[in-house]
């Protein structure tokens, strides 16, 4: 039981960091195209791990 909870977790993380990461390049290509591709960035980016942390620690 132990380790399917464990696993759990780390698919989790796993699939939250994908998110994260493919979020994030979605608005790096969006910082490119308006041409303020750092700050595009940093706000999808920051977006996202608030997202993905609420998601994981806020559960209903």
């Amino acid at each position: 039981m132990y380790n399917a909870v464990s696993q759990n977790k780390r698919n989790t993380i796993l699939i939250m960091s994908v998110f994260v990461i493919i979020i994030g390049i979605i608005g790096l290509f969006i910082g490119v195209a308006t041409d303020s591709y750092s700050l595009s960035f940093m706000h999808i980016f920051i977006c996202a791990m608030l997202y993905s942390l609420v998601a994981i620690f806020y559960r209903c």
